[in-house]
């Protein structure tokens, strides 16, 4: 990995952070155990698509991710690759919640409410692809910080 810069270890950059960011990390890693479990234990169509929705997205985010491995190369920052990640992952899940017109509430029938309801549908949008994304994203990051140990202990 001729192209990878080292920035410390894990436990390093999680104690740069600090320890509201650290809490925060662990709060939706919580709620988004729970909330996984829920979609996996629902089996309702809403949890199917919003299940879709999720593989798709995470599913492209690992295969960018070793591909960038593979091919480019990465900083070893692993908390930035985190952030960026995790806020990749909530715009491509929100954007996929749009495509597949995930009912979270029932449209109003007067004009009035109509804004009120695409406000709150996409503030119901954030919320659960942020509590979703922190999930797979740690666990992405884990096998990614796994294969980058890998080739190091290859090329040294």
């Amino acid at each position: 990995m001729r192209n990878r810069r080292n920035s410390g270890n894990l436990f390093s950059q999680l104690g740069m952070m600090g320890i509201g960011s650290v809490v925060f990390i662990a709060i939706l890693f919580v709620a988004g155990i729970f909330a996984w479990m829920y979609l996996f234990s629902a089996g309702s169509e809403i949890s199917t698509k919003a299940l879709l929705v999720e593989g798709i997205v995470y599913g492209l985010i690992f295969v960018l991710s070793m591909i960038g491995i593979f091919v480019t190369g990465y900083e070893d920052d692993t908390m930035k690759y985190i952030g960026h990640c995790y806020r990749g992952g909530i715009l491509l899940t929100v954007i996929g919640f749009y495509i597949t017109k995930l009912p979270v509430l029932t449209a109003p029938d007067k004009l009035q409410g109509q804004y009120i309801y695409y406000g709150l549908q996409f503030i119901i949008y954030v919320l659960l692809a942020a509590v979703l994304a922190m999930v797979p994203i740690l666990v992405i990051a884990g096998i990614r910080h796994i294969i980058l140990d890998i080739f190091d202990l290859i090329t040294r």
